[in-house]
């Protein structure tokens, strides 16, 4: 049985986020606020990986392997942080 591939969008991370774990993140930058904003719009979800070398801001080469997630919640905050 053959299993059509489908492109998701992908939130890398510097660590490691394991099936069943709930992460609270705090996103600034536009690319993923833009990522979360559709991942709502759609209720669909977005790959997790674990960063290999890089960072979290700018361009980052990830592991192959990842988390696929759904939000649960949602709240813009309040203030600086």
């Amino acid at each position: 049985m053959r299993t059509a591939l489908q492109k998701i969008p992908l939130f890398p991370l510097s660590m490691a986020l394991y099936p069943g774990v709930t992460l609270p993140l705090r996103i600034f930058e536009q690319r993923y606020l833009h990522l979360v904003s559709e991942s709502l719009k759609s209720d669909s979800g977005f790959g997790v990986v674990l960063i290999r070398s890089g960072g979290e801001v700018g361009h980052a080469s990830v592991w192959p392997l990842g988390v696929y997630v759904h939000i649960v919640d949602w709240s813009q905050g309040e203030g600086d942080y």
